[in-house]
C-alpha cells in the first residue's frame, strides 16, 4: 500500500470570483483515480508557508489592491495498492 499527499494551493485573479473550488477539486480527483489513487483523507488546507512567503503573498496582494490573491485550497491523502 503506497499514500500519496497532495497539497493544492495557487494565485487566483479578481478576488477568487472565477474560481470554482468544486470543479478544482473534482478535477484533481478525477486526475488521481485515473492512475489508480483513491482518496483517504481530505481537508481544507492549513497554512503551512514560511515567514517570507507570506510576506510575499501581502506584498503582491497589496500591490494588485487584492486583484491577485493566494488561495490556499485544500489537501488529500491517496491511497494505491501495489
Amino acid at each position: 500500500m503506497v499514500n500519496k499527499y497532495y497539497e493544492y494551493k495557487k494565485w487566483s485573479f479578481f478576488w477568487g470570483l472565477m474560481l470554482d473550488q468544486e470543479k478544482e477539486i473534482q478535477q484533481v480527483i478525477d486526475r488521481h483515480n485515473s492512475e489508480g489513487w483513491k482518496v483517504v483523507q481530505f481537508e481544507w488546507s492549513s497554512s503551512k508557508m514560511t515567514v517570507f512567503k507570506w510576506i510575499l503573498v501581502l506584498f503582491v496582494t497589496a500591490i494588485t489592491l487584492g486583484f491577485v490573491s493566494y488561495w490556499i485550497g485544500f489537501a488529500i491523502i491517496f491511497e494505491r495498492i501495489e
